[in-house]
């Protein structure tokens, strides 16, 4: 969703592949299949609402921003992505 300015909600099929694969690396979770989990998550916990069907946002774009700055805090560096940024000289 942090991959475009301004956007601040994803397709069930977008979220699909990114959070498979962490559910998998998670064993103590109970739920492990991408599409109940994001249900479970839209409809008990409050954290993401449910813009249709299948487009999921963050209750509020702060959610966002915090679990996108946790990510590249804790990601090792070598997986990041090149920073836009100029270099200064």
């Amino acid at each position: 969703m942090h991959q475009k300015p301004g956007r601040y909600s994803a397709s069930l099929a977008e979220l699909t592949p990114v959070i498979g694969p962490e559910l998998e690396r998670t064993p103590q979770l109970p739920q492990r299949d991408p599409v109940k989990f994001l249900e479970s998550v839209r409809d008990l916990s409050g954290l993401f609402t449910g813009q249709s069907e299948d487009e999921f946002a963050f209750l509020h774009p702060t959610f966002q921003e915090y679990l996108a700055a946790e990510y590249v805090k804790t990601e090792p560096s070598g997986s990041r992505r090149p920073s836009r940024r100029k270099q200064r000289s």
